[in-house]
Protein backbone atom coordinates (compact mmCIF):
# COMPACT_ATOMS: atom_id res chain seq x y z
CA UNK A 1 0.00 0.00 0.00
CA UNK A 2 1.22 3.57 -0.42
CA UNK A 3 2.40 5.22 2.54
CA UNK A 4 0.02 8.31 1.62
CA UNK A 5 -2.93 5.53 1.37
CA UNK A 6 -1.94 4.45 4.97
CA UNK A 7 -2.02 8.29 6.41
CA UNK A 8 -5.17 9.11 4.35
CA UNK A 9 -7.02 5.85 5.79
CA UNK A 10 -6.22 6.59 9.24
CA UNK A 11 -7.19 10.23 8.99
CA UNK A 12 -3.58 11.57 8.93
CA UNK A 13 -1.90 14.56 6.86
CA UNK A 14 1.75 14.29 6.42
CA UNK A 15 3.40 17.63 4.94
CA UNK A 16 5.82 20.22 6.32
CA UNK A 17 5.52 21.96 9.58
CA UNK A 18 4.02 25.14 9.70
CA UNK A 19 6.00 27.65 12.17
CA UNK A 20 3.20 27.75 14.86
CA UNK A 21 3.70 24.34 15.28
CA UNK A 22 7.48 24.17 16.30
CA UNK A 23 6.21 24.29 19.93
CA UNK A 24 3.56 20.94 19.49
CA UNK A 25 6.55 19.26 17.89
CA UNK A 26 9.10 19.41 20.79
CA UNK A 27 6.08 18.55 23.51
CA UNK A 28 5.51 15.28 21.25
CA UNK A 29 9.17 14.23 20.91
CA UNK A 30 10.12 15.07 23.99
CA UNK A 31 7.23 13.26 26.00
CA UNK A 32 7.74 9.92 23.63
CA UNK A 33 11.37 10.32 24.42
CA UNK A 34 10.15 10.18 28.22
CA UNK A 35 8.07 7.61 27.55
CA UNK A 36 10.62 5.14 27.10
CA UNK A 37 13.13 6.74 29.99
CA UNK A 38 15.36 8.78 27.30
CA UNK A 39 16.40 12.21 28.20
CA UNK A 40 15.58 15.43 26.04
CA UNK A 41 18.85 17.09 25.00
CA UNK A 42 17.83 20.65 24.06
CA UNK A 43 21.52 21.95 24.12
CA UNK A 44 22.84 19.04 21.94
CA UNK A 45 21.06 16.86 19.60
CA UNK A 46 17.61 17.90 19.95
CA UNK A 47 18.84 21.57 18.90
CA UNK A 48 17.03 20.83 15.48
CA UNK A 49 14.06 20.72 17.44
CA UNK A 50 14.29 24.80 18.10
CA UNK A 51 14.59 25.94 14.24
CA UNK A 52 13.36 23.05 11.92
CA UNK A 53 13.36 25.11 9.05
CA UNK A 54 17.25 26.33 9.25
CA UNK A 55 18.24 22.83 10.49
CA UNK A 56 16.56 20.96 7.61
CA UNK A 57 17.02 23.08 5.24
CA UNK A 58 20.10 20.58 3.28
CA UNK A 59 17.78 17.30 4.04
CA UNK A 60 13.54 17.22 4.69
CA UNK A 61 11.34 17.57 7.75
CA UNK A 62 7.40 16.64 8.35
CA UNK A 63 5.06 16.42 10.43
CA UNK A 64 2.15 13.97 10.72
CA UNK A 65 -0.85 15.94 11.42
CA UNK A 66 -4.62 14.22 12.84
CA UNK A 67 -7.92 15.56 10.97
CA UNK A 68 -8.30 18.06 13.85
CA UNK A 69 -4.77 19.35 13.09
CA UNK A 70 -2.72 17.68 15.99
CA UNK A 71 0.32 16.95 15.31
CA UNK A 72 0.93 12.95 15.96
CA UNK A 73 4.33 11.92 14.45
CA UNK A 74 7.28 13.70 12.54
CA UNK A 75 9.97 12.02 10.72
CA UNK A 76 13.00 13.74 9.35
CA UNK A 77 16.25 13.08 7.36
CA UNK A 78 19.30 14.97 6.73
CA UNK A 79 22.62 14.19 4.48
CA UNK A 80 25.67 13.17 5.20
CA UNK A 81 27.28 13.59 1.95
CA UNK A 82 26.31 12.79 -1.20
CA UNK A 83 25.45 9.64 -1.28
CA UNK A 84 24.26 8.69 2.35
CA UNK A 85 21.28 10.41 4.36
CA UNK A 86 20.58 10.38 8.31
CA UNK A 87 17.09 9.25 9.17
CA UNK A 88 15.92 11.60 12.12
CA UNK A 89 13.37 12.19 14.31
CA UNK A 90 11.42 9.67 13.91
CA UNK A 91 8.31 9.59 16.28
CA UNK A 92 4.87 8.35 16.73
CA UNK A 93 2.28 9.33 19.16
CA UNK A 94 0.89 5.46 21.25
CA UNK A 95 -2.79 6.60 19.91
CA UNK A 96 -1.13 5.92 16.06
CA UNK A 97 0.84 2.71 16.47
CA UNK A 98 0.59 -0.36 15.44
CA UNK A 99 -1.58 0.45 12.77
CA UNK A 100 1.42 0.33 9.64
CA UNK A 101 1.72 4.28 10.23
CA UNK A 102 5.43 4.04 11.57
CA UNK A 103 5.86 1.54 8.66
CA UNK A 104 4.18 4.26 6.32
CA UNK A 105 6.39 6.63 7.21
CA UNK A 106 9.45 5.36 7.07
CA UNK A 107 8.50 3.73 3.62
CA UNK A 108 7.74 7.82 2.62
CA UNK A 109 10.97 9.53 3.61
CA UNK A 110 13.14 5.84 2.44
CA UNK A 111 10.83 6.57 -1.31
CA UNK A 112 11.89 10.69 -0.79
CA UNK A 113 15.39 9.51 0.07
CA UNK A 114 16.36 7.44 -3.36
CA UNK A 115 14.29 10.24 -5.58
CA UNK A 116 17.14 12.91 -4.08
CA UNK A 117 19.48 10.30 -5.27
CA UNK A 118 21.20 8.87 -1.76
CA UNK A 119 22.18 4.99 -1.52
CA UNK A 120 22.73 4.52 1.80
CA UNK A 121 20.17 5.49 5.24
CA UNK A 122 21.93 5.56 8.47
CA UNK A 123 20.30 6.29 11.98
CA UNK A 124 21.08 6.37 15.40
CA UNK A 125 18.88 4.63 18.47
CA UNK A 126 18.69 3.47 21.88
CA UNK A 127 17.76 -0.49 22.40
CA UNK A 128 15.16 0.82 24.75
CA UNK A 129 13.15 1.62 21.84
CA UNK A 130 12.06 -1.71 21.18
CA UNK A 131 9.02 -1.28 18.60
CA UNK A 132 11.30 1.12 17.08
CA UNK A 133 14.22 -1.41 16.36
CA UNK A 134 11.85 -3.66 15.15
CA UNK A 135 10.28 -1.68 12.09
CA UNK A 136 13.95 -1.23 11.29
CA UNK A 137 14.94 -4.38 11.11
CA UNK A 138 11.97 -5.54 8.78
CA UNK A 139 12.86 -2.85 6.96
CA UNK A 140 16.40 -3.74 5.90
CA UNK A 141 17.87 -1.98 8.44
CA UNK A 142 21.27 -3.63 10.06
CA UNK A 143 23.85 -2.61 12.72
CA UNK A 144 27.24 -0.75 12.21
CA UNK A 145 29.70 0.95 13.95
CA UNK A 146 30.18 4.31 13.69
CA UNK A 147 33.26 6.53 13.42
CA UNK A 148 31.96 8.98 15.96
CA UNK A 149 29.32 9.29 18.32
CA UNK A 150 27.05 12.09 18.59
CA UNK A 151 23.97 11.69 20.50
CA UNK A 152 24.43 10.88 24.46
CA UNK A 153 20.76 8.66 24.36
CA UNK A 154 21.79 6.28 21.66
CA UNK A 155 23.70 3.19 21.82
CA UNK A 156 23.20 1.68 18.66
CA UNK A 157 23.76 2.54 14.76
CA UNK A 158 22.02 1.61 11.73
CA UNK A 159 22.11 1.55 7.79
CA UNK A 160 20.71 0.30 4.73
CA UNK A 161 20.69 0.76 1.37
CA UNK A 162 18.43 2.87 -0.64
Amino acid sequence: MDPHETFQANGLTLRAPRPEESGAVQTLIFRLLEEHGLQPDPEGTDRDLFDLSRFYADGAFYVLVSKTGVVVGTVGCLPHDSNTVELRKMYLDPEYRRRGIGQALLEAMIAECRLQGYCQMVLESATVLEAALKLYHRSGFTRYEPMGHRSSRCDLWLQREL
